[in-house]
């Protein structure tokens, strides 16, 4: 078998509880090197996570361990100036979301992406887990029609107050940096790119959002993609419709209900653990680039994520319906 070396930048929380974990488990997968400015950080993942090498400077990783591809997980700073950096050190990269604080950074991104040929994925799990493959699958199919509605709908706790750290000078582009960005890139992964839409917004004394986000899908069909920042536990919820009568939906990720007939029960197929888009993110990611295949999402991908962000924020202030730029 084939495999991938990695070496990983960050040993942060996000990246030590829902990465690392199982990276040690894909077989596709051999981790060299862990990297961390905090020196403790770096030693204790190499030791726990089976890498032989860990480092304070991400250089000297690169330099000393024969990698072809690198994770960078941190603060988006990080994502935008190491993301950089690796791609044009010849290094297939992923990152977690968001790539960047802002659209021109994003884009950037992106060109490098192409510039140097090199492959990237950005870190969102919706897309990966199982039960949003079997979606994919089912709509495809002659069977369930032409797709003509979706709802992408994503409650979770979440931010409150501007992020000055992250260069979100208001709540809503937090919360689009955050939050939004999740299931506004799971709804174009389902459906395609979106050309327009609108927002209503509603905002709580203690500063938890909510967004209703009307959208059309260059397709020709409609959607909503529906989130707040109020909710005590994640609610990451899809629901389609074909126009052969027929009916998906995906409940908190794990679980896919499928029905086209009216008179007959659903179709259900329950997959157990939501952690599982991890697992399959990151084996996906080291799958696509050893079998010469298009990662998902690139950089370019999360750049049209972040358009339609702030495509979002612009209806926001304007009250209007809103042209999402097509990159």
């Amino acid at each position: 078998m084939d495999i991938l070396k990695i070496g990983f930048i960050g040993c942060g929380n996000h990246a030590s509880g829902n990465l690392y974990p199982h990276i040690s488990k894909i077989p596709e997968i051999e981790l060299l090197g862990c990297c961390d400015l905090v020196e403790e950080k770096a030693k204790n993942n190499a030791e726990k996570f089976g890498a032989k090498a860990w480092y304070t400077d991400y250089e000297k990783m690169l330099d000393n361990e024969d990698i072809s591809a690198v994770f960078v997980v941190g603060q988006p700073h990080m994502h935008t100036e190491l993301g950089i950096a690796c791609l044009e050190k010849g290094f297939h990269v992923y990152t977690e979301k968001p790539t960047a604080t802002n659209l021109a950074d994003a884009k950037k991104m992106a060109d490098v992406a192409e510039k140097t040929g090199k492959q990237t994925q950005v870190g969102h799990m919706l897309r990966h887990g199982p039960a949003t493959k079997l979606a994919k699958e089912i709509m495809a199919s002659d069977e369930f029609g032409n797709p003509i509605f979706l709802e992408s709908k994503y409650f979770v706790p979440g931010p409150r107050s501007a992020k000055p750290d992250w260069d979100a000078p208001t709540l809503d582009w937090a919360y689009m940096l955050v939050q939004a960005v999740h299931p506004v890139d799971w709804a174009r992964h389902i459906m395609g790119d979106v050309i327009s839409l609108s927002c209503k917004k509603g905002l709580g004394k203690n500063g938890a959002v909510s967004y209703v986000v009307a959208v059309d899908f260059a397709s020709g069909a409609a959607g909503l993609i529906n989130m707040t920042s109020s909710a005590p536990f994640v609610v990451a919820e899809l629901e389609a419709v074909g126009d052969a009568e027929t009916f998906l939906h995906i409940d908190n990720m794990i679980r896919i209900s499928y029905q086209r007939e009216r008179r007959k029960a659903p179709k259900v197929t329950d997959y157990g653990r939501r952690e599982a888009g991890y697992y399959h993110e990151v084996q996906d990611f080291a799958r696509c680039i050893l079998n010469n295949e298009p990662t998902y999402p690139t950089f370019l991908d999360e750049y049209k994520a972040l358009l339609i962000c702030q495509a979002i924020v612009d209806s926001i202030e304007s009250a209007q319906v809103v042209s999402v730029p097509q990159a």
